[in-house]
């Protein structure tokens, strides 16, 4: 064997060898690029799921949401009716403070005419309320 044959056949291994590295390397890139494609369609799927939970959870806020304004409303009129009640009484001691004398007798302050016919309605309803509030609170002891 001559000197380029022994040249040529040293380069041969060289490239025999560099291409066994590249390729191991190859597949080693192959294996890490398939694992990380496998973990970002896992995460994915994640994220996917708890994408949902959000909704969910919103979807949920935005029920109660709407049922406390539904009973909400259903109070309005109650909170309106305590409102005249307020309204009709502070004018009824406005009408017992006109008289503060302490000669005229409790009698003489009943007789006396306090107004107008939604004071009487407003009379009325706090006398129901206060008939409802005691037979709550009858319901109320009778379950315990």
């Amino acid at each position: 064997m001559t000197t380029i044959e022994i040249i040529l056949a040293v380069i041969a291994l060289a490239f025999v060898v560099l291409v066994v590295f590249l390729v191991r390397i190859l597949i080693k890139a192959y294996e890490t690029f398939r694992r990380v494609n496998c973990t970002l369609a896992l995460a994915q799927k994640q994220l996917l799921d708890l994408q949902e939970e959000p909704k969910k959870l919103f979807s949920t806020i935005n029920d109660i949401a709407s049922d406390v304004n539904c009973k909400l409303e259903n109070l309005d009129p109650l909170f309106g009716a305590l409102s005249n009640l307020g309204i009709a009484a502070e004018s009824r001691t406005a009408a017992l403070n006109e008289f503060p004398t302490p000669s005229r007798s409790f009698k003489a302050h009943a007789q006396v005419d306090l107004g107008s016919p939604s004071e009487d309605i407003a009379s009325d309803l706090i006398d129901l309320a206060l008939t409802g509030f005691s037979v709550w609170q009858k319901i109320k002891t009778r379950r315990k």
